[in-house]
């Protein structure tokens, strides 16, 4: 008796761990990274190049999440050859983003051209 009093009282914890864990996936926001390659000319004295461009899908809201960590100058932001957005990263931190609301699945070329001289592209795959 004592034995199956233990068990339902762990089968009961179970699903009940499965249901707050079902409600907290519902409220988290997930962001698919996109990897870049590519270079872009900075001032800072590392041996290993690094970009200075973070990039983001946010599931939640289709939306291209873009992160600059470097001061850039004007950055054109191209999805397959066409111009998304144009824009002057003057402060590190600075952020921006474009809605893929509506796009067809597939696999689009990201691109940022750097007036400065950089490039850096990568793979925007939508499900």
């Amino acid at each position: 008796m004592k034995v199956r009093f233990i068990l339902s009282f762990l089968a009961a914890l179970f699903i009940a761990g499965n249901m707050i864990a079902i409600e907290s996936t519902d409220r988290v926001e997930r962001k698919l990274p996109i990897v870049l390659k590519g270079e872009v000319p900075t001032t800072t004295s590392r041996s290993l190049p690094v970009i200075p461009i973070d990039a983001s899908i946010s599931t939640d809201n289709n939306l291209v999440e873009i992160v600059f960590t470097a001061s850039l100058g004007e950055v054109k932001i191209l999805v397959d050859e066409q111009v998304q957005e144009v824009c002057q990263v003057t402060t590190p931190g600075q952020t921006t983003s474009f809605s893929i609301e509506g796009w067809a699945p597939g696999i689009y070329k990201l691109e940022f051209k750097v007036a400065g001289g950089g490039y850096v592209y990568g793979e925007l795959v939508i499900e």
